[in-house]
């Protein structure tokens, strides 16, 4: 039996709440003097007839216009249209008024199916590929891009989605608009949704990826001759591996000599069979998430190349020898291509690199060095350094000059995993930590397998002072911690796998700091095997609050830690304790806690001077210790 479907007519907004959605839109951000505005509300209310979409539009389009030449727009004949193709007369209108560099980027939205939900990066690295943006004003194409994007924005053209506040949606009657407008210059290969159009005038084409995309798929691509664009589309952001007919990569693609973009993102092969000797105006390569093993050595001949996408090709071995030759590249993503083991020879050439996900030193000669990363001077956004190892010339980390590199906003600091191994030279590994130090811009900092027994003061010194994430993972070696209170922006602390840390002292704390760990809002202890002690009472000092703003508080796998936890956590909202079978809990410590998970431990206190409600905590699981629960107006032991 079919399933009951229920119907729901929505009635159209009132001309209170169609003057409310467009004053919200055409003001946004800024102010609005009522009788200025208000001489436009019959007209506006008139034009909206009750549709959200037109109000939203409708004060996009004004609010990137001057009020005096509101009266043009709001008597404009085109409102008074009838709709074109389905195309309300509104959002023909707001594409009429667009700035011609707009229109451009508005018209490529139609490569992507309805319901799309797009990453504002990706967008902008498309336009820039296909030359849709053009240098300005002496701004970086990147910056361009995401201005240009963020006025479609604030136009409504463009909307964050409701599932992920990074992405970005299009209203379907938006999606006609940008259709009807890039009319023959798109190829979308929709099945059953084919019609008549005239091949010579197709540019861009795109299709949805399925499970296999067999040579029928392709039938109407045979008929195009100069194609740019060659865009398979991937509606889960998490996607298993697909499936192309072989002829279309060996046959087809090799037709389209004139392509500025090529996605081959998701598909199962190990290598490509193709050359790039003919893609010589390719300037966008997207081969995430495919198996391919290692890339043709052709392609180095790609010098127009701008954009080459490797991300979670696990199964890349190597990089092409020549890849110096591609000085043109901007962004080179290889992050979660974990098979890769070295960068090859002449990485410095590459002097206009923004993007680097990963930078792998690797062994022997004919490989790049640390101190090329010296003439990258544009790398922006995040960067691993992995293979800290493999470092032969500790002169080399100070070369490197990664404190001149403002705009990086994340690092990540890796050597091999020590395993119980601690024969590696202890001394040098600080003095290469030391060199290393980012510019005082960095937001996250992440450092992994450090084989010395002391971090470098600059981790702890208060000069990060925009560092608002730190992990500091698996160094085994280590026996103290730096001063890390003294880092007043620092939000999240993760601290996991220091195996020889046996106590925090006061020094973590900053001994000078009256308000430690002012920001901090989560901070993660685990596997700590032989932490015995945390002092926690900075009274002594005269540290009042400690702690003051933390929510989240995580200790996993401290088998000696003993005592108990701070006294008071005011702002506590969720605690985690497993595994640490000497650790005594003092519940009572914590008013506004509403998430308690507790594993093993000594035993949880609560003074009847601080008594706790526990119909206040939303979920809790207490578990395998005897707790001494005392002075508690609800004792609930599950």
């Amino acid at each position: 039996m079919a399933p009951l479907i229920h119907h729901y007519n929505l009635e159209l907004l009132s001309d209170a709440d169609c003057w409310s959605l467009f004053l919200e839109h055409a003001f946004q951000g800024r102010g609005f003097i009522e009788d200025q505005s208000s001489e436009f509300h019959d007209r506006v209310v008139a034009k909206c007839g009750g549709l959200p979409l037109v109000a939203k539009t409708l004060g996009g389009l004004l609010r990137s216009n001057r009020e005096d030449a509101w009266d043009d727009i709001l008597s404009s004949n085109v409102l008074n249209f009838p709709q074109q193709n389905g195309v309300l007369p509104v959002l023909q209108l707001s594409y009429h008024y667009l700035p011609s560099h707009l229109k451009r980027c508005f018209a490529y939205f139609a490569l992507f199916p309805k319901d799309y939900e797009f990453n504002k990066t990706e967008l902008v690295l498309l336009w820039m590929a296909e030359g849709i943006i053009q240098p300005r004003d002496r701004k970086g194409l990147e910056d361009w891009g995401s201005e240009c994007f963020d006025a479609l924005i604030s136009r409504s053209i463009v909307q964050q989605s409701n599932n992920d506040p990074s992405k970005f949606t299009m209203h379907d009657l938006v999606h006609d608009l940008a259709k009807f407008v890039s009319r023959e210059t798109i190829l979308r290969a929709e099945g059953a949704n084919k019609q008549s159009r005239r091949y010579e005038r197709v540019r861009h084409s795109s299709y949805s990826r399925d499970e296999f995309d067999g040579k029928k798929k392709f039938e109407d691509f045979y008929k195009v001759e100069q194609l740019r664009t060659f865009l398979p589309i991937l509606m889960r952001e998490h996607y298993d591996y697909g499936d192309i007919n072989y002829e279309v990569l060996q046959d087809l693609l090799p037709r389209f000599k004139k392509l500025r973009v090529l996605s081959l993102e998701g598909y199962f092969f190990t290598q490509l069979p193709i050359s790039f000797e003919d893609f010589r105006l390719l300037k966008y390569l997207n081969l995430a998430g495919s198996a391919i093993r290692s890339l043709p050595e052709s392609t180095s001949l790609l010098f127009n190349l701008q954009i080459l996408i490797l991300r979670d090709c696990f199964h890349l071995i190597k990089l092409p020898s020549k890849m110096r030759n591609l000085i043109n590249l901007r962004h080179l993503d290889i992050e979660g291509a974990d098979s890769l083991n070295e960068m090859p020879l002449g990485m410095k050439r590459l002097t206009n690199l923004q993007t680097l996900s990963n930078f792998i030193l690797g062994k022997g000669g004919s490989v790049s060095s640390l101190k090329d990363l010296k003439n990258l001077t544009f790398l922006k956004g995040k960067l691993s350094i992995t293979g800290l190892e493999n470092l032969n010339e500790l002169e080399d980390a100070r070369k490197a000059e990664l404190w001149k590199k403002q705009n990086l906003q994340a690092l990540s600091l890796d050597w091999e995993s020590l395993f119980g191994n601690y024969r590696r030279d202890e001394a040098a590994e600080r003095r290469a930590l030391n060199m290393l130090r980012p510019h005082e811009n960095i937001k996250r900092l992440t450092i992994r397998n450090y084989g010395g027994i002391e971090f470098p003061l600059w981790i702890g010194d208060g000069s990060l002072s925009n560092m608002k994430v730190l992990t500091i993972e698996n160094c085994e070696n280590c026996r103290s911690l730096p001063s890390l209170g003294l880092l007043g922006s620092l939000k999240h602390l993760t601290i996991k796998g220091l195996t020889r840390l046996e106590s925090i002292n006061s020094a973590f704390f900053g001994e000078a700091c009256l308000k430690p760990f002012q920001s901090l809002e989560t901070l993660h202890f685990e596997n700590m095997l032989e932490l015995k002690y945390w002092n926690s009472d900075t009274a002594e000092n005269g540290q009042t609050e400690i702690f003051s703003n933390l929510r989240e508080l995580s200790i996993v796998g401290c088998l000696r830690l003993c005592g108990k936890l701070p006294d008071l956590l005011p702002s506590l909202e969720k605690l985690v304790v497993s595994n640490c079978p000497e650790l005594v809990v003092p519940a009572s410590s914590f008013p506004k806690l509403y998430k308690l998970e507790i594993d093993g431990c000594k035993g949880m206190v609560c003074s009847s001077s601080l008594s706790i409600d526990f119909r206040s905590i939303k979920y809790m699981t207490i578990s395998n210790r005897s707790l001494e629960i005392d002075g508690c107006e609800r004792n609930v032991v599950q």
